[in-house]
């Protein structure tokens, strides 16, 4: 999982996060939720370049506090390269994402919209999808 995802990890990072901070993966932690099989880890490839990985998902499966007996894949991260986002190659892979959720017997998925730097979000392509908001998040860097 890691040396396939990590540079599409660090390119989403820097795409998304302020200039402060450094990105840092407990790999260790990663492995070992992938091991209970907590990890869900979807990949898409480019085929005529190498089968270079251009886009992935990446969520971990739980159950909410307060919510027994739901199970929950909540995305750690859902990233298109650029070149590849006019293609529909985000819907599909979320589509896929989905079913493979309900394989799982998962209730629900979870999705964030994170803020490009240059201001777009995913927001419109998960509504066209049937996801709602739920929550405003606020960060403060301490």
């Amino acid at each position: 999982m890691g040396a396939q995802l990590a540079p599409l990890i660090a390119t989403h990072w820097h795409e998304t996060q302020p200039a402060s901070g450094d990105l840092e993966i407990d790999w260790a932690a990663m492995y070992l939720a992938e091991a209970k099989g907590r990890i869900v880890t979807i990949t898409a490839r480019h085929f005529a370049s190498d089968s270079m990985v251009v886009a992935y998902f990446l969520g971990l499966i739980s159950t909410p506090l307060n919510q027994a007996g739901m199970q929950v894949l909540t995305e750690l991260g859902f990233y298109v390269q650029p070149h590849h986002r006019l293609s529909q190659l985000g819907i599909r892979l979320l589509r896929y994402v989905e079913e493979v959720a309900r394989i799982l017997d998962c209730n629900r998925i979870e999705m964030y919209s994170l803020t490009m730097k240059d201001g777009r979000d995913a927001g419109p392509v998960y509504r066209r999808l049937g996801y709602q908001p739920a929550a405003t998040q606020y960060l403060k860097d301490l």
